[in-house]
């Protein structure tokens, strides 16, 4: 092992070594390699470079200072049979164009017509389950919940998924893409090319796929023929396609979009604000305090979103502390200038955002549940906060994100208190979306 500046370079034995740990378990293995190794390491393999990094600095550069270098396309391809063209994997100048056609609906006052359907949604599906009284997973119910309830304020009100089965679905084929997590899919394949190899795609994965693919297509026809009700989303982009400016299969590769970035990484934030709060006692007194105080409002402008302030501020915490997006990678394509870091052309960079996170040169007390740090909201539009990521590509839904996670929340500790079935942590699974090992077993009462 040998020091070029501040950047740790690992030899090949020490490569087999961190590869193993990072196969047991992602987010330990990576742990330790920074624990022993400081917050820049490079591997060499077989021609090719592999860095790993929690260095503020470098992710400015490669998220704002010099993005157009840092190219994504490593990274997104796992998910380009699931995604097609859409936002989520689309090149930086269509980005930059999906973008700004899209932006309308997920910012200003298009956002306020979603607040009640949103709430009155939220609160029937989970009325039911307090009704049953019966105990469930909560990860996997708020994941079919905020499934259907954003296809039908994002695509059409009248949409009727089968929802459990489209959220395994998604599960499977999302799974697969990284291989039990992204870290392990990037040393893999990085490993694998070296000799030349690709990892396939087994037959489970491929129905799952089929049968994502046929309920959108069937979707799409219904909503060209006039069947479904379009929400305004969707019903600009059937203007581009009569316009002759976007086709079909474009729309379907939005929608597509829409169920993987539009709720999976919403219900994980939802997930663990919940394991959050139950799990710090003051910090959800603090926070029930602020709700009891403004139940009287009614949740119908972004201002008086803007009052439930504690609310917003563990919201912004729980995804420091599990951000769903858990992992960014790049290839470098050209020469960085000012780069401090020595590393070569064609590396494939690795900068996993839940290490990120909990880095105490950046954040105090990281490994604390603090949602007093937010209190200027500020600090999440600066670099050391990744959770939406930063710069040019940051995520286009993350106000809409927010806004979800305000209202579900507030609206549930208005309503409901939970029943505690399973007090152990409910471990972490860091797929492409971070995720329980184990889900969380609950059940509900009204208040």
């Amino acid at each position: 092992m040998k020091k070029n500046n501040n950047c740790i370079v690992a030899d090949i034995p020490e490569l087999v070594k961190c590869f193993r740990a990072i196969i047991k378990d992602p987010i330990q293995g990576i742990g330790e390699i920074f624990d022993q190794k400081g917050p820049v390491v490079r591997f060499s393999f077989g021609g090719r470079d592999l860095v790993i990094s929690t260095d503020p600095g470098i992710a400015k550069q490669l998220l704002y200072d010099n993005y157009l270098f840092a190219d994504r396309k490593s990274s997104i391809q796992p998910l380009v049979p699931l995604l097609g063209s859409g936002i989520f994997v689309s090149e930086h100048q269509s980005w930059l164009n999906e973008r700004k056609t899209m932006s309308p609906y997920f910012f200003g006052s298009l956002l306020d017509k979603y607040i009640k359907p949103l709430a009155d949604d939220f609160i029937r599906e989970f009325t039911i389950l307090a009704d049953k009284g019966e105990s469930f997973g909560l990860e996997k119910k708020i994941k079919e919940i905020l499934l259907e309830i954003n296809l039908k304020i994002l695509v059409s009100p009248d949409v009727k998924p089968d929802r459990s089965l489209m959220v395994s679905d998604l599960d499977t084929f999302i799974e697969n893409a990284a291989i039990h997590s992204h870290m392990k899919n990037e040393i893999k394949e990085f490993m694998l090319g070296a000799i030349g190899l690709k990892p396939g795609r087994s037959r489970k994965v491929s129905a799952a796929l089929s049968r994502i693919n046929t309920f959108t297509d069937q979707l799409v026809d219904d909503l060209k023929k006039g069947k479904l009700l379009k929400a305004p989303l969707i019903e600009m982009l059937f203007e581009k396609y009569e316009e002759k400016a976007l086709s079909l299969q474009q729309i379907k590769d939005e929608i597509k979009n829409i169920l993987f970035a539009g709720f999976d990484t919403t219900a994980g934030g939802l997930f663990w604000s919940f394991w959050l709060i139950e799990n710090n006692p003051e910090k959800k007194r603090n926070m029930t305090e602020e709700i009891e105080r403004l139940k009287d409002d009614t949740l119908d402008t972004q201002e008086k979103l803007r009052t439930l302030g504690y609310i917003r501020k563990i919201c912004f915490e729980a995804l420091r502390l599990y951000p769903p997006a858990w992992m960014f990678t790049r290839q470098i394509l050209d020469e960085i200038p000012g780069f401090e870091e020595e590393i070569p052309l064609k590396s494939y960079f690795v900068l996993p955002v839940y290490h990120y996170h909990r880095n105490p040169e950046i954040w105090k007390a990281p490994d604390d549940f603090i949602p007093e740090r937010f209190d200027d909201e500020a600090v999440t539009n600066s670099i050391n906060y990744l959770a939406f990521g930063q710069g040019p590509h940051k995520c286009i839904g993350s106000r809409l994100a927010i806004m979800e996670l305000v209202i579900y929340l507030n609206e549930f500790y208005k309503n409901f208190e939970f029943e505690i079935i399973q007090k152990s942590h409910p471990g972490i699974n860091p797929g492409i979306i971070m995720k329980s090992r184990n889900d969380w077993q609950v059940a509900l009462r009204r208040k």
